[in-house]
């Protein structure tokens, strides 16, 4: 063990790191950063009775349990002068538990990543990840690999692998966990191969594969194209929570290049679940932007239950809206499912604040931020211009009984030029057990010592909303 500052290590006895902890943050009541640091403890005697206090560097913490330390133990010290309590203290693992790598040159393996539930039903939760430049036969087909977990983590090896067999496909682009479509307590899963090509070329094309004791099957169950050349319908899938609340979950498709009665628009599809599982021939509900070249579908996401009724609500990008004269400002398209269905027109649009900022690229409910009962949403802008050219941002807005808030409560920027900061965003559960949903952010062309490394960023919520600050670098 090896302590110092605001990292902590393990390593083996040949000197291999095997766990670290770092980024520590801690924070009092009011969200007020306070000075900690890892240290190693040694223990005193007790005296007449009291807990005996661990030493080091000149510094006394009173360790109440001391019967349950052992010996290379380690406390954190914090600076809690004028610190209102209660303190949270986040010290975040940045050693990864488990990598993967499929040993193929430019197959891009990680394009796409996601949690696949629990395809089969071992009370384990699966990851899902995409490599849609994957050849195996044919140049570009794309394939997808799953990993179940256990016990003792995930695979090392695939436990499920799948291709398109067609050059050029990208089966892979998108991946993501299609909830339990047809009902039978097993995870199932939604992949974009949006360059397929079957009637035209690149019209498309999405696939669902259901879950059973023994993983994923072979054959995809489901499949939708929709005959239009250059559609790229796939382009964006996601689990649309359960709209029409009859215990089956549905599925949410974008199309971003397809054109109604513009060109590139773009066009969303809903598919409900059932017992026998989706609709092979006609979308449940769709919605077009109506504007060319928008890219309505560029992303779209599970809002969550946004007013609280009780039911799955949507959201939508549109990376390239234009509003007021201002191009490519992006706009977000929030439906809240109402009777069962979704409606015709949004119930709810925000639109990003600068142009050619691409607000909308990624959308994801975040989970419920600051503990008021509805589910927020958070966004991303990746080539919004701040004090940087191209440093990206990062957008909150609130949930509430009438739907989302009409200004984001909170949002952050990268600071780094070109780093593209909002890429790519999710819900990151709880990471520190306090309650508050947290959610994470990539900047792929952030630099972190490297060019064009890149990075995630994790910020906690608190409540209110997110605290000020609150991020750790992955």
């Amino acid at each position: 063990m090896i302590t110092g500052a605001d990292a902590l290590m393990f390593k083996d006895e040949k000197g291999d790191l095997k766990l670290k902890y770092s980024s520590l943050k801690v924070w009092d009541a009011n969200g007020v950063e306070l000075r900690a640091f890892f240290e190693e403890t040694k223990l005193q005697p007790e005296v007449n009775g009291f807990p005996p206090e661990a030493r080091g560097n000149d510094k006394n913490i009173i360790i109440p349990n001391s019967k349950f330390l052992i010996p290379n133990s380690f406390c954190i010290v914090v600076n809690d002068e004028d610190a209102v309590y209660p303190i949270t203290i986040d010290p975040l693992s940045s050693t990864a538990n488990w990598t993967a790598e499929i040993n193929q040159a430019s197959a891009n393996f990680g394009w796409s990543v996601a949690t696949a539930g629990d395809v089969n039903g071992d009370g384990y939760s699966d990851v899902i990840v995409g490599a849609p430049n994957y050849d195996n036969g044919q140049t570009d087909e794309g394939g997808v690999f799953v990993y179940h977990g256990s016990i003792t983590g995930l695979s090392l090896s695939p436990s499920w692998t799948k291709e398109i067999n067609q050059s050029s496909a990208n089966f892979g682009w998108s991946v993501a966990t299609a909830g339990d479509v047809n009902g039978d307590g097993y995870s199932d899963v939604i992949i974009g191969a949006p360059n397929y090509d079957s009637v035209q070329s690149n019209e498309g094309r999405a696939y669902i594969y259901l879950g059973s004791l023994s993983g994923l099957q072979s054959v995809f169950i489901w499949k939708f194209e929709v005959n239009q050349a250059n559609a790229n319908f796939g382009y964006s899938v996601a689990c649309a929570g359960d709209i029409d609340s009859d215990g089956y979950s549905d599925v949410i498709i974008g199309s971003p290049f397809y054109d109604g009665g513009l060109t590139d628009e773009g066009k969303v599809y809903l598919f409900y679940g059932s017992s026998t599982g989706l609709d092979p021939v006609t979308a449940d509900w769709t919605y077009e932007s109506n504007q060319a070249s928008a890219q309505l579908g560029f992303s779209v996401a599970t809002a969550g239950d946004i007013n609280g009724d009780g039911a799955s609500d949507v959201i939508i990008g549109a990376n390239l809206y234009d509003n007021n004269f201002i191009s490519n400002r992006g706009r977000i398209f929030v439906f809240n499912s109402s009777g069962g269905r979704l409606p015709s027109a949004p119930n709810s649009t925000r639109d990003g604040s600068q142009a050619d900022a691409n607000f909308g690229w990624s959308v994801s409910t975040a989970g419920d931020v600051n503990g008021d009962g509805y589910s927020d949403v958070i966004i991303g802008a990746p080539l919004y211009n701040g004090g940087q050219t191209d440093e990206g941002k990062c957008y909150a807005y609130l949930g509430s009984a009438t739907g989302i808030a009409a200004t984001a409560i909170w949002s952050v920027e990268s600071d780094h030029i070109g780093g593209q900061f909002g890429i790519s965003v999710s819900t990151a559960g709880d990471m520190n057990g306090d309650g508050y949903a947290d959610v994470i952010a990539g900047g792929n062309y952030l630099d972190n010592g490297q060019l064009d490394e890149g990075k995630s960023i994790s910020l906690s919520g608190i409540f209110g909303w997110f605290k000020n600050n609150s991020r750790s670098y992955l």
